[in-house]
């Protein structure tokens, strides 16, 4: 449990750990994490009370930090990095 919440602190820091991921804002990873999970844009978007664009956007920025191009790609380094998608 200690290491899932570093691993989120991590991600969320001001700054990238050193050798580690670029740094995720707290809505980008909260994004990050309904996708993971499965859920479509406009469920994402529904659940967050944000338009489609918004996380569209977010995950653009997500994407680029973490150098990824899908949502599989997505899940798959949420779960290396935090253990499951949610972190918990």
């Amino acid at each position: 449990m200690a290491q899932c919440e570093n691993r989120l602190a991590d991600l969320q820091s001001d700054r990238p750990p050193a050798g580690g991921p670029p740094l995720l804002s707290d809505r980008e990873l909260e994004v990050a994490r309904l996708v993971a999970l499965g859920l479509s844009n406009g469920e994402a978007a529904a659940r967050l009370y944000v338009s489609r664009k918004a996380i569209e956007f977010h995950l653009t920025n997500v994407y680029a930090k973490l150098g990824i191009s899908s949502r599989r790609q997505l899940a798959d380094r949420l779960q290396r990095l935090l253990g499951s998608p949610t972190g918990r």
